[in-house]
């Protein structure tokens, strides 16, 4: 880590410092010059058909209810009995990184 000379000085002055109140000050000033880890940008998929591209696909799936939650709560997804919207067919599904938003039809 590149820490300027003026930062190093100061950094110096506070480490000569002994009492609990200025070791705050000290234990502050380092977390004002460490950089703060990113986190990776991370692509999200979306299943598309496998005849057309298009991202309005269906899938077959089994639910049961939720006596709890008071509603029905996916179980299972088929790996068959997917359908295509656009279309209108039986179709495979298969996964597609970027935004559904931006998918046109060829």
């Amino acid at each position: 880590m590149n820490v300027p000379v003026a930062d190093m000085r100061k950094l110096q002055t506070l480490c000569s410092l002994t009492l609990p109140k200025e070791w705050d000050t000290l234990l502050a000033y380092i977390d004002s010059i460490t950089p703060v880890a990113q986190e990776p940008i991370e692509e999200k998929e979306y299943p598309s058909c496998d005849l057309c591209g298009s991202p309005n696909v269906s899938a077959d799936a089994a639910a049961r209810w939720d006596y709890e939650k008071q509603e029905w709560a996916t179980t299972n997804v088929f790996d068959k009995g997917h359908s295509c919207d656009d279309c209108e067919d039986e179709c495979k599904i298969t996964w597609v990184t970027g935004d559904p938003a931006t998918w046109e039809p060829t």
